[in-house]
């Protein structure tokens, strides 16, 4: 008991003093909406897609691992664990979200030891150094096709991977650098900048780090941008900043559906709409993909009737979260 509750203390802590929002808005649910984008289907369909990632072969090797760890006596605790660790986080995660190629950290530990487990059952097994062989040759073609292209006679289906690790490259470093060059020269005449793009080409995150590993910070005025509709609301940050920069064609990580708040505010500009006029061109950076970036700058503060122009765009779609939308859209006096 008095162990219980050391565990259960040493979990909550961290929670309430670095994450209490996150514990806030799990205890009321709220958390399902916010994170509803990124939820790709039901329960079957995300572990479908676990099957897919990993690759059937890889999964029913593991699975041998688990019976043979289940089987025996030195394993059964350590079996237990990792299986029940395993169920519970895929679980509780499916529940709210799908999952991304960084949160399949999650599942990796408890696959990886019952693969080898797996291995080394069928290694013991009669006859099995034979099937053993077959068993690393089949784990290392998995690793092979998914960072060297293997156009296979006919159709593996899921028994592989269907990740494909393609190297990161940029022919458009230059432009962006340039880019980043004019932002922090903004930042000496005290300047702000909001970024209207969600993609890998362009996001707000990307401009800050563009610089790393030799600079932790490229630049310290841009803002952070809200990206997922339900998650992050209308940012107050896009009327007070001094500069904008807009992605065209518009660049979304998730959809145009889920991301309005990128969407609506840069289709002001591309289509030169009402919100525009209170801005000036600057200058256009060509960036990979054939996606152009325009800087504006402001040059006249919004009025009542722009906030109750923007308050009617959202309320279009998001009438039912005032708190997100309709009440952060407001001059400050």
């Amino acid at each position: 008991m008095k162990n219980g509750i050391v565990i259960i203390g040493t979990m909550l802590i961290p929670l309430l003093v670095f994450f209490r929002g996150f514990l806030i808005n799990s205890s009321k649910g709220t958390i399902f909406v916010a994170y509803s984008a990124y939820q790709s289907g039901g329960m079957i369909h995300n572990y479908q897609r676990l099957v897919v990632y990993y690759g059937a072969i890889i999964l029913f090797i593991a699975v041998i691992g688990v019976m043979y760890c289940l089987r025996r006596k030195k394993g059964l605790s350590i079996g237990i664990f990792l299986l029940s660790s395993f169920c519970i986080s895929t679980y509780l995660f499916y529940k709210v979200q799908s999952m991304g190629n960084h949160h399949y950290y999650i599942t990796i530990v408890p696959i990886m030891i019952f693969a080898c487990a797996g291995g080394y059952a069928i290694y013991r097994a009669s006859y099995g150094i034979h099937i053993f062989k077959c068993a690393m040759c089949l784990i290392a073609f998995n690793f092979i096709q998914s960072v060297i292209y293997v156009n296979p006679v006919v159709n593996l289906g899921s028994l592989f991977t269907n990740q494909r690790i393609a190297p990161l490259i940029r022919d458009d470093i230059p432009q962006i650098q340039r880019m980043v060059n004019d932002i922090d020269e903004l930042a000496e005449e005290g300047k702000t900048v909001y970024i209207l793009s969600s993609s890998t080409i362009l996001n707000d995150d990307l401009v800050r780090k563009a610089y790393m590993p030799d600079k932790l910070l490229a630049v310290q005025n841009v803002y952070v941008s809200s990206h997922v509709d339900l998650r992050d609301g209308f940012s107050r940050d896009f009327l007070n900043a001094d500069v904008i920069l807009i992605a065209d064609p518009v660049q979304y990580h998730l959809g145009e559906e889920s991301q309005r708040v990128i969407g609506l505010l840069a289709e002001e500009f591309i289509e030169g709409r009402e919100l525009s006029s209170h801005y000036s061109y600057i200058k256009d950076y060509a960036l990979e993909g054939n996606v152009t970036v325009s800087m504006y700058e402001k040059n006249r503060e919004f009025t009542e009737t722009d906030c109750e122009y923007l308050r009617n765009m959202f309320d279009m779609f998001y009438s039912d979260y005032p708190d997100l939308f309709h009440n952060r859209i407001y001059r400050d006096h």
